[in-house]
């Protein structure tokens, strides 16, 4: 599988004392990281409040954006995290990626506040790579920027293994299933990086992720992806009993499963066969949102 994601407020966040002890762990002598620091710390910043100057303060973390320096102290910082995933990767707890049979494996991409780790798709690495992106944001104080998260399976993972991944991943990018919602109906803006545009609308993407139903409160029964067809996912019928922005809470009776009366009323005979042999969680669980099929098929 693939996880991909880039840092919040990357320069804003950056911790100068783990800025320091990575300059040190690299072999920097003091002379030098005391003069880089220097041209770190010494920044001051004005607010303008309507127009006129507010009171001058000093900044205690971040990197100055718009100074030539900057890039280049950040590219250190991500030595961090390359570092964690490559000792993941020396103990044998990763695999990544190859383009041919005997071609060079691809395990990570990092591109200033961009990238992109492949592993395989089990929650015992899974787990590996949380732990070591857990200890990146602890130490740095960089956060993984949770709107731009995504995750891809090789089209040959089993579906229980995309559901339980899936659902441990979103659960950590979104913490409920309101977020979850924008994430799945998160575009790329006028400001997104060409690295971010490229992995998220380029090869890499042949469809989105879809909902698997529970007690239906959060997926729109129009316009959302829930139905397994092979194509969009999603209810062609057209919208006239039901409101456009109903939930599927409103097709499941008071006992927990289809309501068929109308169901043959407000869909099309095709969809009706469909919603009436797809499973429904009786216990009253959340939706969940399952994995998403991506066009490399050499994913593991």
């Amino acid at each position: 599988m693939a996880l991909k994601s880039d840092m919040s407020k990357a320069y804003d966040r950056v911790e100068w004392t783990y800025l320091i002890a990575i300059m040190e762990k690299l072999g920097f002598g003091k002379r030098c990281i005391d003069l880089i620091m220097q041209c770190v710390s010494t920044v001051k910043y004005l607010v303008l409040v309507n127009g006129h100057p507010g009171t001058e303060f000093k900044p205690s973390r971040g990197l100055r954006h718009g100074d030539p320096l900057s890039p280049y102290l950040f590219l250190l910082c991500a030595e961090g995290l390359s570092s964690l995933v490559y000792h993941a990767e020396e103990i044998g707890a990763r695999r990544g990626v190859s383009m041919s049979k005997r071609g060079t494996s691809i395990n990570y991409q990092l591109f200033a506040d961009d990238f992109i780790i492949f592993c395989k798709a089990s929650m015992q690495q899974w787990r590996i790579m949380k732990q070591r992106l857990e200890k990146y944001e602890k130490a740095s104080r960089q956060k993984l920027n949770m709107q731009k998260t995504s995750i891809f399976f090789n089209t040959n993972t089993k579906v229980e293994v995309k559901e339980e991944l899936a659902q441990d991943i979103v659960s950590r990018i979104c913490g409920d299933a309101e977020k979850q919602r924008d994430v799945l109906g998160a575009k790329a803006s006028s400001g997104s990086s060409q690295v971010w545009i490229s992995m998220g609308y380029g090869y890499l993407i042949e469809e989105g992720m879809r909902w698997r139903v529970g007690n239906g409160e959060n997926i729109k029964i129009w316009g959302d992806k829930w139905l397994p067809t092979p194509t969009t996912h999603m209810v062609q019928s057209q919208v006239e009993t039901l409101l456009s922005e109903a939930k599927i809470k409103g097709l499941i009776d008071e006992k927990g499963g289809w309501n068929s009366a109308l169901i043959d009323e407000v869909m099309c005979a095709e969809e009706v066969v469909v919603i009436k042999h797809l499973p429904i969680n009786r216990r009253g669980s959340e939706d969940r949102t399952l994995g998403v099929k991506a066009s490399l098929e050499r994913f593991v």
